[in-house]
């Protein structure tokens, strides 16, 4: 660390290339990094960067546990998620899907900014892209939580949310129908332990993938006006459950109407 710790010194000094160059490949091979999760969310703590997408990045549990005792004063909660390099592959997907492009290296109290795309490798494109979703729902549910959402933050997400296309979960062949041409498959229902039913949808591949883990359903791509279809058979939908866990139910949709009708005007 102490190696890493004098090159961001080095470059925050001169600015210079071949030090930049030098610091990305120690940071590349760092057995260790600790990315920040939000209790909110369960996703990425994300922050502003001149405009852009942030989150941090620590290579030294005591520098993170530093910064989750400043966020805790502020009653901010968040969680530190380790990595090895063996699942870095996986980390690289995870954390551009969240709409994050920009990476806040953490060294005592030395900081660098870094670009993702400098110290990860390619990932091949997801088919559903919903990182610009993400983003707005995870602001949203932060400002919620502290009783500082606005209604123009609500309406970013919603925005977002009605423009979007979803995953969800199916048992059966999608591939195949039956004599008159229905499809031989279902969206299965969930009840909770209030009898409340719901279905869930998902973001992306990832978001899915975390409730599936025993591999008992397949997915189907659906717009947002499917949902609407959907939602008439249960008490709401489920937002990705697993982490965000936010539900839509009929006033959701009807918020999300009013909201339509009036850019429209």
């Amino acid at each position: 660390m102490e190696e890493l710790l004098k090159l961001m010194e080095e470059y925050e000094s001169s600015y210079e290339e071949d030090v930049y160059l030098k610091l990305l490949d120690k940071v590349k091979s760092m057995e260790d990094l600790i990315f920040v999760r939000s209790k909110n969310t369960r996703l990425y703590y994300l922050e502003d960067y001149l405009g852009r997408t942030c989150t941090k990045m620590f290579v030294a549990k005591e520098d993170f546990d530093q910064y989750q005792k400043n966020l805790d004063h502020a009653n901010v909660k968040v969680l530190g998620m380790g990595t090895k390099t063996d699942n870095r592959s996986f980390l690289a997907g995870d954390i551009r899907r969240c709409g994050i492009g920009l990476l806040e290296l953490v060294v005592k109290d030395q900081t660098v900014i870094i670009k993702v795309d400098e110290i990860f490798d390619a990932v091949p494109q997801a088919k559903l892209d919903n990182s610009e979703l993400l983003v707005v729902a995870c602001s949203f549910i932060e400002k919620a939580r502290s009783n500082k959402a606005t209604n123009q933050d609500e309406a970013a997400f919603l925005k977002k949310f009605a423009t979007a296309q979803f995953l969800v979960p199916v048992k059966g062949k999608k591939e195949e129908s039956t004599e008159d041409g229905k499809a031989q498959f279902e969206i299965p229902i969930f009840t909770n332990k209030d009898g409340k039913k719901a279905q869930f949808v998902f973001s992306d591949i990832y978001e899915f993938a975390a409730f599936n883990q025993k591999q008992e359903f397949t997915s189907l791509t659906v717009s947002y006006h499917d949902l609407q279809s959907l939602s008439k058979g249960v008490d709401s939908l489920i937002f990705n459950p697993v982490s965000l866990n936010m539900m839509v139910n009929e006033q959701v949709f009807n918020r999300v109407e009013k909201i339509i009708r009036f850019d429209q005007k």
